[in-house]
Order: structure tokens, then sequence, then C-alpha cells
């Protein structure tokens, strides 16, 4: 309970009294000062038990039209208040909603409601904006009680039965490309989540899809051999975990907005996301930014632990470094290099001698790999892991010699491992603006995606706006008729 100035006023008033009434030795005055004091007391009595009935008997709530929207969509709320049994007190009663950091909402007198103690329900209807994604729980609405005197007032959060949330989703890139090669390996299946990999389980007899088969049984390396979907079917295997590697540096905010190399596979994680759930499959995820592990999640089944993945990947950003804008080339395997500068350290020609000092460089750069965010990921989650790993690396194409040695280091768990490349040169604003040197990339990366998919176990694909891949493709096709 807060005190007002009319309540001071008359509290001075009163002390004032007694002051002068000793400094003149008034008795009368005394006995001024003194029903003041009792008057005072009487009206707070009254008011701590007023405010004890309007907390009893005050329903409020808060419902919202959709728990789960868009970022930057208005959803509507709506506050009410209902009286549970007549009141007929002398104070005023209002009630605010309040919402969380984050929200940008209508001004407060949309959001006020004055309740008459007359009158059994009153409502009001307003509209919140979330510019992020992420969840919001709606704070209890805040009730403050006045009385008609104004001497004093009292707030306190409303006691409502339940306390909305919403979900804010962000805005889904448009036409998401799975593929190998520029061709697509998920819409001949239906409209089915791409995250149906059927992970989980132990990989049994391949056969041609037949209709009721579900995407999650299909084996995309088969399908991609030939002309036709294949399926594999599948024993479960109880120690088997999926873990996904997500890869969210600074290159990954190439992109327009919305539509950036991160938000396509963002998408991707969350069916995988999604799929485990619907199975009641063990997952879990490492989060990859420029400095290191952003995110640990280790794989569980715990009812908390899906829709805490979806979080994080709802709030997932790329991290400070600035994005580049080419593909990286792809170093030499670390073998490779290797034998190369051995034969060449036993040579004496002068060709020799020139050549030695860039395989020497190149041994110096395989051996920072190991240190580089990615693969020192994979390799300190996985090394005492005991279970059957399927690993899910969902990156782009600017880390070639890292990927190729992370992949290498994820097949050791026994487990397949899939690995999603966003191609840059299909996310750059001006990517396609020459089409023979954008089509040379393109070609590139494919042939990096395909040396990846040559390792056992492993899968490969590419993840971009299927309209640019198509566009590039008909360009391409197209200069090279005429």
């Amino acid at each position: 309970m807060q005190v007002t100035y009319r309540y001071w006023a008359a509290a001075g008033l009163a002390s004032l009294l007694a002051v002068t009434a000793i400094v003149f030795a008034q008795p009368l005055l005394v006995s001024g000062a003194a029903t003041i004091g009792a008057w005072l007391l009487i009206q707070q009595l009254q008011f701590l038990r007023t405010v004890r009935q309007v907390n009893d008997r005050l329903i409020v709530t808060q419902a919202v039209a959709r728990e789960r929207i868009l970022t930057d969509d208005a959803v509507p709320v709506i506050l009410e208040a209902t009286w549970s049994s007549a009141l007929e007190l002398d104070v005023d009663v209002g009630i605010v909603a309040e919402l969380p950091p984050g929200l940008t909402h209508s001004e407060r007198s949309a959001r006020q409601l004055d309740c008459d103690t007359d009158t059994e329900k009153v409502s009001t209807t307003f509209t919140v904006d979330i510019p992020v994604a992420g969840q919001f729980e709606l704070r209890p609405p805040t009730v403050t009680v006045t009385d008609t005197q104004g001497l004093f007032r009292s707030t306190f959060p409303a006691s409502t039965s339940e306390t909305p949330s919403l979900t804010a989703l962000p805005r889904r890139p448009r036409d998401l490309h799975v593929g190998q090669g520029g061709d697509e390996v998920v819409s001949a299946f239906g409209d089915h989540k791409t995250g149906d990999f059927g992970l989980g389980l132990d990989p049994g007899e391949v056969r041609e899809y037949v209709p009721g088969d579900t995407a999650r049984q299909i084996d995309w390396k088969a399908t991609a051999r030939s002309t036709s979907p294949h399926v594999r079917e599948f024993e479960q295997e109880s120690d088997r975990q999926t873990v996904l590697f997500f890869d969210h540096r600074g290159s990954m905010q190439t992109g327009t907005a919305g539509e950036r190399k991160l938000d396509y596979l963002r998408q991707v994680a969350l069916a995988f996301v999604d799929n485990a759930q619907r199975n009641r499959e063990p997952i879990g995820m490492y989060t990859v930014g420029d400095d290191g592990i952003t995110t640990r999640q280790p794989p569980a089944t715990k009812p908390a632990t899906y829709p805490d993945l979806q979080t994080t990947l709802h709030d997932l950003e790329p991290t400070d470094s600035p994005p580049e804008t080419s593909a990286s080339a792809t170093p030499a395997p670390p073998r490779e290099v290797r034998q190369t500068a051995e034969r060449l350290s036993t040579r004496d020609s002068a060709f020799a001698s020139r050549l030695q000092p860039y395989f020497e460089a190149s041994r110096t750069y395989v051996q920072r790999i190991a240190s580089q965010p990615l693969y020192n990921t994979v390799r300190t989650q996985l090394t005492d892991s005991q279970n059957t790993i399927s690993a899910i690396i969902l990156t782009d194409d600017q880390h070639r010699g890292e990927i190729r040695e992370t992949v290498k280091l994820a097949r050791k768990h026994r487990g397949d491992v899939l690995v999603f490349l966003t191609p840059t040169v299909l996310f750059e604003p001006n990517g396609l603006s020459d089409v023979d040197e954008a089509y040379d990339e393109y070609s590139d990366f494919e042939a990096f995606r395909r040396n990846l998919t040559r390792l056992e176990s492993v899968s490969a694909f590419e993840i971009a706006p299927g309209d640019r891949l198509d566009a590039l493709l008909a360009r391409q096709a197209g200069s090279n008729v005429a």
C-alpha cells in the first residue's frame, strides 16, 4: 500500500496542530490533531480490508488469438475482468496488461481497464507485435486500487488462472531446396518435412518406394543414385543418438533479410527436431560460432528437450565476424599434403626446392584445422561418447578443409553423417550477375559436395533458394545452346 500526497497533507496538518498545542498550551488543538490521526487510521484499515475484498472477488483473464505467429505480425490480446460476486465499495479499480520486454504494443491506455464495482464484466482488446523470434510469456496484469478520497493506493498482480504465452517464429525462407547437383530430393515424396530422415534406426534392406512408405524411411543415397525413390527398412537401435552441429559463424549472415544461409539451415534443423519429437528419439545440438561452442545441449528425450532445441534455433543469429563473400578454395587433403611434402624433401632439384615452402605452409594449415571451431566441437563432444552417433552437420561452403576433416572425424562413431551445405554463390545479392562465373562457382561447390558424398556413410546435400538455383541452371543451359 502506498500513501498519497493528500494523506501526507492530512498527517502534516495533524502534526502542526499537535506542535501548536504544545507551544501555545492549547489542549483543544490536541483534540483536533488526535481526531485527524484517528480518522486517517480508520481510513487506512478500511482501505486494507477493501483491497483484500477486491483481490478475492476480482477475476482477471488474458487470452491471445494465436499462440504462434511470425515475427512482425500483430496478434490481438483480450484482457477481461469479472467480479465473482456483487461488491459495493467506494474505491476506483484499474487494471493494466503488463507485457514482457521484446514486444511492441499499443499505448498504455489501450491496455487498461477501469472496473466499476457495479458492472459485472468489462473487457478490452489490444494488439502486440513481436519483432524478434522467441518465446514470450505474458505477465499477470497489474491491479491498482485507489480510495475515492485519494489518500491510499495499492498495486498488486492480478490472480489469474493461467499465463498465456506467445511464440514468434522467424519468417521462413521461400522455396527451400534440398538436393544434390541441382536435383531436389524431397518434393517427389509429397509434402513432408525435410528432416524426416529416419534417424535413431539401424539400416537394413533397401527397396523401391511404394505408396504408404513414410518420408523418414527414404534412403537418400540410394535415391540419388537411381531414377526412382528408394526406402530402407530399419530396425530400432536403442543406443543411437542424433546430434546436430549447427555452424552460425559470421559467413552465415550472407543473404537478404529472412533468407540468409542461417535461415535456410535453421528450417532443416527444426525439421530434424520435429521428427525426433514425433518418434521420441534422443537428439542434441551443439552450436558453433567464430570463437567456438556457443550452446551445448547433449542428446536427451526429456519432454523439455525438444522445445528447448526449437527455442535455441529460433534465437540463433550469426556471430559478429564479417561474412565472406566468396567460397573458400578447397585445400588438399592432409594425406596428400604430407606425401607430396615428403617426396619433395627427398629431391635436390631447383623445382622441388621452390615448391617445398608452399607445402610446408600447407602442412601448417592442416595442423591448424584441429583448432578450428567446427572441427574442435565435433572432436571434443564425440570423443567420449559410447553411443552410435548420427551426426548432422549444417554449415556453408566457406571452410572446406575443416568441413572435410570434420566429416571424416564424425564417421568414426559408427553412425551415418549427413552434411547440409549452403553454396555461397546462391545467397550473394549479386551472385548471379555473371552467369558464367556463378556457374563456375557452383560447379566447384558441387565437386566438393560430391567428394564428401563419396565418403563411406556420408551423404551431403545442398540447401539453397530453389528459384535462384533453377535460374542459374536455366541461364547456363541457354548460354550453352547459344
